[in-house]
């Protein structure tokens, strides 16, 4: 029961590998993310199916591979949200990262 409803808790998972964001080397899994389009390096925009402003949600960006630097995520709209990878000299950089959306449980 209780893998059932972690499982339920995941509204959307993306993953860019090898800095593109379509197939094979980037994918989208769940409902909630319908698309992510790097717009320029180390800059990636992330579009929901929907509005989510009224939920509560945990973001969670986590950079992949052995490249050292960082990622932040940032809400710029409703539906809309951008991440940003960074090489370790804090410059911008393309990055292998995997963003979680994960909607917050309500009650118990």
């Amino acid at each position: 029961m209780a893998a059932d409803n972690a499982q339920a808790l995941i509204a959307g998972f993306a993953r860019v590998v090898g800095n593109a964001t379509t197939p094979p080397n980037g994918f989208i899994e769940g409902n909630l993310i319908t698309s992510i389009t790097e717009t320029a390096a180390g800059v990636y925009n992330v579009q929901l199916a929907s509005d989510i402003s009224l939920q509560e949600f945990d973001l969670t960006v986590q950079l992949q591979g052995a490249a050292s630097g960082m990622a932040t995520v940032s809400k710029i709209g409703s539906a809309h949200f951008q991440v940003n990878t960074y090489s370790g000299a804090n410059a911008a950089a393309d990055r292998d990262f995997t963003l979680t959306i994960a909607r917050k449980r309500v009650g118990g």
